[in-house]
């Protein structure tokens, strides 16, 4: 059973998705569950989809400075479900402030085996998925500074949070799984440090219009910038943006933008964009990702960007910042990984890039080449199924 806090929207319920529809592709009883969602979304079983509900969760996690401990209602629903339908395994992905409490995954527990993919830090933290330099997650975030880093708390309760996950977390039937070596690091720093953790990377079915990877030179460089929301902060647009200002060849550079919001008036006298929004249909955001010659990933926190590998899927080189698995993805062959995440690193690559097309079109046929050997959906699918015979197999 595939268990996260909605049924849509970001990366992790993207991968828990995948997952789920290749299991049962594969002839395996696999259910979906998720805290919220609407009717009509796809998902075997919608914890908390009426009004009564939401605003019972809403007042209770309000009452306790916007931390989700425990909600009897979503722990009662789930282990029902488990029992019903005799289900062996529960694998878990993004639950942070959602639906289903920090109490609520010991008690899942207790009843199956559980599998925890985590895509952030959130569960070894006083609350932020992200902590960036903070490292007060080590000692117990006795003293949080950063309450706005999401997902947000209303008051100072980060030290009682950690403590209720160090409770709830370890010691019990959970084997966690994290999708880059960087995250796994930061879980073994962490109260999870003998907790069984093991890296899978994350993988998607993507490319499928790639025939052959183009090697050719244009003239102009088509920049790709991708982001739920181009906006939010933490994704690093304004880098971008300040690089872009202190580039002078303006007519050589095109940007492609996939994402809702938009640049600054500046950028966008200065270069022609092509904004295409929210891109749900999949042949459609192929073509924007073969129709463009670099992604850009800015970001100031990642764990492991599926667009990344999308763009890997596509022949696509990128420059990313040097945080998170970011590094791990492109390697040396695959793109540029900034040294410092700043405007004039990213322009002086982009600068070279300008100058010398040899040297991004010579990297375009190894990132398809990594996909298919890393980043495939089937070999992360096989991986999981793996990790869940060697489990079951013990119990």
């Amino acid at each position: 059973m595939i268990l996260n806090g909605n049924v849509s929207g970001g990366g992790a319920a993207q991968i828990a998705h995948m997952i789920y529809e290749g299991e049962k592709q594969k002839g395996i009883e696999a259910f979906f569950v998720a805290g919220w969602g609407e009717k009509n979304q796809k998902a075997d079983l919608i914890i908390c989809k009426n009004v009564i509900a939401k605003m019972l969760h809403a007042i209770r996690r309000e009452l306790h400075g916007g931390v989700c401990y425990s909600n009897p209602y979503a722990a009662n629903k789930i282990i029902k479900f488990i029992k019903r339908n005799k289900i062996d395994l529960v694998h878990i992905h993004n639950i942070a402030n959602s639906y289903i409490g920090i109490k609520d995954v010991a008690t899942i527990a207790s009843v199956c085996p559980v599998v925890w993919t985590l895509h952030e830090m959130w569960s070894f933290t006083g609350h932020c998925g992200h902590s960036y330099d903070c490292m007060e997650w080590k000692e117990g975030c006795l003293n949080c500074d950063n309450l706005n880093y999401l997902p947000k708390v209303n008051r100072n309760c980060t030290a009682k949070v950690w403590i209720e996950k160090k409770r709830s977390f370890t010691n019990r039937n959970i084997y966690f799984v994290t999708p880059s070596k960087w995250l796994e690091r930061k879980a073994r720093e962490s109260f999870l440090k003998n907790e069984k953790i093991l890296t899978i990377n994350n993988g998607i079915s993507f490319g499928k219009q790639v025939r052959k990877v183009s090697t050719e030179c244009n003239d102009i460089l088509k920049v790709l910038f991708v982001a739920g929301d181009i906006n939010n902060p933490y994704k690093g647009l304004d880098i971008l943006e300040r690089a872009l200002e202190l580039i002078s060849e303006s007519e050589l550079i095109t940007i492609n933008i996939m994402g809702e919001g938009s640049l600054s008036d500046k950028i966008n006298r200065k270069y022609a964009v092509s904004y295409y929004g929210t891109v749900t249909d999949k042949k459609q955001k192929e073509e924007i990702y073969l129709a463009s010659d670099l992604l850009i990933v800015p970001s100031r926190q990642e764990n492991f960007p599926t667009v990344i590998l999308e763009a890997f899927a596509c022949g696509v080189p990128v420059v990313g910042s040097n945080v998170g698995g970011i590094p791990e993805i492109i390697g040396e062959n695959c793109g540029w990984v900034m040294k410092e995440n700043s405007p004039d690193e990213l322009c002086n690559i982009l600068k070279k890039i300008l100058n010398d097309k040899t040297s991004l079109y010579g990297k375009k046929e190894k990132c398809r080449q990594q996909f298919e050997k890393k980043y495939k959906l089937e070999k992360m699918i096989d991986s999981y199924l793996e990790l869940y015979k060697g489990i079951l197999k013990d119990v």
